[in-house]
């Protein structure tokens, strides 16, 4: 006569399962039959199917936190990314800023240069070398293949050939 029935509606004690669950965490079915038991002094079997309905509620409701964690996280990650997407024309026109300044730089002859002396940073414009020029014109070349291929400049054409069949030569001479 001391059992502590609090209740006896299947539903209380399977929603206080449940609750308890989601404040917890994953506990496991022995630690959890204890708080039970502790709770409302009914039996394992009783426990069993009250467990069984209400971690299958949690279950369903972790399922659905995760998804919606993983929902806010893809979301998140699309929207860094659109920030990032450049579209054909801003890129185009970061590439012709850079051919631009090649080009301006190969018709001077000058270019920018940095020194530091004692801890100040001092920036000058200079007379180029040879080696520069060069490099100047091999970047000059290499951006505007890149121009190329955002145009579509460099698209491939799909042609039929037609292959006819060479003669099979023997070269094993027995």
């Amino acid at each position: 006569m001391g059992r502590k029935r609090t209740t006896h509606k299947p539903k209380e004690r399977q929603e206080w399962i449940y609750d308890y669950l989601v404040e917890v965490g994953d506990i496991g079915f022995n630690e959890m039959f204890a708080v039970y038991y502790e709770k409302y002094s009914l039996s394992n079997r009783t426990f069993n199917i009250d467990w069984n309905i209400a971690s299958s509620r949690y279950k369903d409701y972790i399922k659905r936190s995760q998804k919606a964690k993983d929902e806010a996280r893809l979301k998140a990650d699309a929207e860094i990314a659109v920030k990032e997407l450049r579209t054909r024309h801003e890129r185009l026109l970061e590439y012709q800023k850079l051919v631009d300044d090649c080009f301006h730089d190969l018709a001077t002859g000058m270019t920018d240069d940095t020194d530091i002396y004692e801890g100040e940073i001092t920036e000058y414009r200079r007379k180029m070398t040879i080696t520069e020029m060069n490099q100047t014109r091999r970047t000059l070349r290499d951006l505007q293949i890149e121009i190329s291929k955002i145009e579509g400049d460099y698209a491939t054409t799909k042609i039929d050939h037609d292959i006819k069949m060479l003669p099979i030569i023997n070269l094993d001479d027995d």
